[in-house]
């Protein structure tokens, strides 16, 4: 959570607070994907309205084992086209790990037509 908190505006696709997450201050945004348990980019489609006019977002998965560094890499990389993504020790892409301007990832979403079971690899390949 920390790492995020200090680029922008948190929202998280979990649905309502669990009771569980820490209350450090930090403002987070919790919404569900719609369609409830309809995948990862049913949950971006979700969170999309939350993200205001950003230039620019970060996706990343909840279970990173060093959010801090990844965000770190992506605030250094230079984001020349649609998104930047980071790759693993075996040079395999990692869209959960990726920063992407917001104006491109809404169209890829409208692109879709529908975001139930879709695969984050499907929804981010047009850019």
């Amino acid at each position: 959570m920390a790492a995020a908190s200090s680029v922008s505006d948190i929202v998280v696709v979990a649905g309502p607070r669990p009771h569980w997450w820490p209350d450090d201050g930090t403002d987070v945004t919790f919404v569900v994907e719609d369609p409830p348990f309809g995948g990862p980019v049913a949950g971006i489609a979700a969170a999309l309205p939350r993200l205001g006019e950003a230039d620019d977002v970060f996706l990343m998965a909840g279970d990173l084992a060093d959010p801090a560094s990844v965000v770190r890499l992506l605030c250094d990389a230079v984001l020349a086209h649609d998104g930047v993504v980071l790759e693993d020790v075996d040079g395999v892409a990692q869209p959960l790990a990726g920063r992407y301007r917001l104006a491109a990832l809404r169209a890829a979403v409208e692109r879709l037509g529908h975001v139930r079971n879709v695969e984050v690899r499907t929804l981010l390949r047009s850019l």
